[in-house]
């Protein structure tokens, strides 16, 4: 009995130090997961570990350089036409990140820089320490200070690159190895011991301070890290020749204070949020409190397949959510936080719980109802295997889905806990259903990275003990914890893009540029990072599409336990715009562990636009409008040039009829002229002379011209329903030449002979239109045309409208009075 009450007091004080946010981390109680090339590490011999601003985590490998966003690893490969020569570095492998995710990488004598952003190596360092130091000359060293200021040692002294003025540095205070910043003070750590604080915008010195005497200065000047602590204080590692020493030193009083020496290699530390102090090396992993500075050595840390030596960890992380990062010489990363393994698994009955316990008998169930209990509130509750059914007291029922936020459809088993709230068994993993006062349900869902079972819980097999522990048994082994240590705190992230594909080809994305595509790329598809690295499954986005219309689009909410796959169980959400039509796009995003937290999450926005194709370019729209104008224009200059020709050509027709019509009364005057005279010259021969010199005196056409006039008018009427009758004929029938017939008739009717029959023939159909007694085919055969649109075509050339309208024309002029 007293060994399960030890039990219960050591789970209770292990989740008292872990739900406590603001606790001290105790790495020794926590349980890392592995992360390791088998999940896309290059490889597993890890050499540094940081944050880079946007979230992401850096992880330096002996093969690559690895970008790490909760899902997957991007890496680059190393290239040697990028390295820089450092002529005063002589310390260890290390690692800056700058405020541009550039990444300053240095080892001995030698500096490379990644840019993340654009994942490659900058390959012309010279030119951009001129960019940022203006005055030229060799950069001797590099270093960051923890706002990531950049500063670069030259033969003139330290060059301050955010405020562009040199500092000077004292020859004599021997190697500066490390620089950190607090206010207007910069401290400089040289390889002697010595600490010397100048001000940054004079260069006076401030202060100076040595960690330890000259007769010790050589045994740890090989090479120097520093951490800048909560409270203010700094602590740095020293190290040559397989010693180092543990350093404090205090800028307030300028006191140093010696933690701890070792007689094997200090790799890194890491400081805690409240101030503990984690560091990997050759011995294990040491742990110093804050307050008492008393080193505790840490030999191995759990993980889910068991315990892990620490002798083999290399570098150590803490993230800005307080996860633990743990790289390693040959298993790759560790990783764990404080909301991970809340529950206590085991395949063994816990200890905690009598050889007599038991579960108790379950009534109720039946076809496809795993479990039934009905809670304090008197609503009952099924555990089925298809979701989750609520019959509340008043008979009204609801079925609860993975759509709804559970961990799985298939709920095994059912306990209520001491607040009401109902915990469910599955087939994997454990949910949480509280009952809200406004009739919904807040669902929580935990995994193996929870602490629960990997395989699925028995059915009716949940029971909660007196001191309020739920107890699950699955098919390989139990699950045991206090729902009051499952609750968690609010947070945001920083949501990142990291893929964008446009047609399944990927797009390089880069923060703050857009990305410009043309219309045939128009399937597009969008991955997020929600870089939540300790509850991926506890993410809710939301996100928005802003477009030049639309400046003011409404959020959408998405999180994991939505039934659609836009948000995934390892915090990704997956966006796809399918045959999206050109315009401009910002995609906004933000991501939290709950909907009621989005709003103060920060939003990240990627911008895109989709080019018009070339016929719907502005330029394109312009010429099209400009020849839209110039063809109205033609257009009605065309008009206006076939309305003056019809005009012409009508008067010109007009003239010509008028000139047959003279010409066949000319023709008949002249006839009954030569009878009248014959009659008056057989009565009075005087009288004959006198009509001859009255005749002379008219205008006169030859009698020859006149007869071939009125014999050529008689042949085509003779023949006006002859089809075939041609100018070819008509020139027969005249005895003429055909060149010698259109001489002689463009002469005297200025027309040619294809056009005089044509006239004579549409005089005839006219005629007939005006008599309206034939139809239109009718008249077409009796005039001799090949077809009544041929007439038609005709007839509109002559008089400007087709015989149709001519006719309506005649049957108005014959209506008015």
């Amino acid at each position: 009995m007293k060994r399960y009450h030890r039990l219960i007091a050591a789970i209770i004080t292990l989740l008292a130090v872990i739900v406590t946010s603001s606790a001290s981390i105790r790495v020794d109680d926590l349980v890392f997961t592995r992360i390791a090339a088998r999940d896309g590490l290059s490889d597993n011999e890890v050499l540094h570990l940081l944050q880079l601003h946007d979230g992401r985590m850096a992880v330096t490998t002996s093969g690559n350089v690895n970008i790490y966003n909760g899902g997957g690893f991007d890496y680059v490969h190393y290239v040697d036409s990028s390295m820089y020569s450092l002529a005063d570095y002589d310390g260890a492998y290390h690692v800056y990140a700058g405020r541009d995710n550039r990444l300053w990488i240095k080892e001995r004598h030698n500096m490379q820089c990644l840019d993340v952003n654009r994942m490659g190596y900058v390959n012309d360092l010279e030119g951009m320490f001129m960019t940022m130091k203006p005055s030229g000359g060799r950069v001797n060293d590099l270093f960051l200070d923890r706002m990531s200021d950049i500063w670069l040692v030259d033969s003139a002294g330290l060059w301050d690159v955010e405020r562009q003025r040199h500092l000077s540095l004292v020859k004599d205070s021997g190697n500066l190895q490390d620089l950190e910043v607090t206010g207007d003070t910069v401290m400089l750590f040289y390889s002697t011991g010595l600490v010397r604080g100048i001000n940054r915008n004079t260069s006076a010195t401030l202060f100076e301070s040595r960690a330890y005497g000259d007769d010790i200065a050589g045994k740890f000047r090989g090479s120097s890290l520093v951490r800048y602590s909560p409270d203010g204080k700094i602590y740095q590692i020293r190290t040559n020749f397989g010693n180092s020493i543990l350093l404090q030193f205090d800028p307030r009083t300028l006191s140093w204070r010696e933690i701890m020496r070792t007689p094997y290699i200090l790799h890194t530390l890491a400081v805690t949020p409240l101030g503990d102090i984690l560091i990997t090396s050759q011995g294990g992993l040491w742990h110093v409190a804050r307050h008492s500075l008393s080193p505790r050595l840490i030999e191995e840390i759990k993980t889910p397949g068991g315990p892990i030596k620490a002798d083999n960890f290399n570098t150590i992380f803490i993230d800005n959510h307080g996860g633990v990062w743990i790289g390693t010489y040959h298993s790759g990363l560790l990783y764990s936080h404080p909301l991970r393994f809340r529950m206590h698994s085991s395949e063994e009955q816990p200890e905690m719980l009598p050889a007599t316990f038991s579960f108790g008998e379950r009534h109720g169930t039946a076809l496809r109802i795993n479990d039934t209990i009905t809670d304090s509130r008197g609503w009952l509750w099924s555990a089925t295997s298809d979701g989750l059914k609520v019959t509340r007291n008043t008979g009204d029922s609801v079925i609860l889905y993975t759509e709804n936020g559970l961990v799985n459809n298939n709920v095994k088993s059912l306990v209520e806990a001491a607040d009401g709230t109902m915990w469910t068994g599955t087939a994997y993993g454990i949910s949480s259903v509280r009952p809200e006062s406004d009739g919904g349900f807040t669902v929580r869902s935990f995994d193996i990275y929870d602490g629960a079972l990997s395989n699925e819980y028995i059915p009716q097999r949940a029971r909660r003990l007196d001191n309020g522990f739920l107890v699950f048994q699955g098919q390989n082994g139990w699950t045991v914890f206090h729902p009051d240590s499952m609750s968690v705190e609010p947070d945001t992230f920083n949501p990142v893009f990291t893929r964008f594909t446009a047609d399944n080809r990927r797009i390089d994305i880069h923060p703050g540029a857009t990305v410009t595509l043309p219309f045939n790329d128009n399937n597009l598809s969008l991955d997020i990072a929600s870089l939540n690295y300790a509850r991926p499954m506890l993410t809710t986005f939301k996100v928005r599409i802003l477009t030049d219309i639309d400046n003011d689009a409404p959020w959408t909410v998405y999180s994991a336990s939505d039934d659609n796959g836009i948000v995934d169980r390892n915090g990704f959400m997956h966006l796809k715009f399918m045959n999206q039509p050109p315009g401009r796009y910002t995609v906004q995003v933000a991501a939290a562990t709950d909907a009621s937290t989005l709003d103060d999450a920060p939003v990240n926005s990627l911008q895109f636009v989709i080019t018009p194709p070339w016929w719907l370019t502005r330029g394109a729209i312009i010429v099209y409008i400009l020849v839209a104008i110039a063809l109205i224009v033609a257009s009605f200059a065309i008009y206006q040039h076939i309305t003056r020709n019809r005009l012409k050509r009508k008067h010109r027709e007009e003239m010509l009829l008028m000139r047959i019509h003279n010409l066949i009364e000319r023709c008949d005057f002249y006839e009954r002229g030569q009878a009248d005279r014959a009659a008056d010259n057989s009565r009075d021969p005087d009288q004959a002379c006198t009509t001859q010199s009255n005749e002379e005196a008219e205008p006169a056409i030859s009698p020859q011209d006149r007869e071939f006039i009125a014999k050529a008018i008689n042949l085509v009427e003779a023949n006006i329903g002859v089809r075939g009758f041609s100018v070819k004929q008509l020139s027969e029938e005249l005895c003429m030449e055909r060149t010698g017939l259109y001489k002689k008739m463009t002469f005297l009717l200025d027309k040619s002979p294809s056009s005089f029959i044509r006239s004579i023939r549409l005089n005839h159909a006219a005629a007939m239109v005006e008599e309206g007694r034939l139809s239109m085919a009718e008249i077409a055969d009796r005039t001799g045309f090949s077809s009544t649109s041929h007439m038609s075509r005709c007839f509109v050339e002559e008089y400007g409208c087709k015989p149709s309208e001519y006719a309506q024309r005649v049957a108005r002029n014959s209506q008015q009075p």
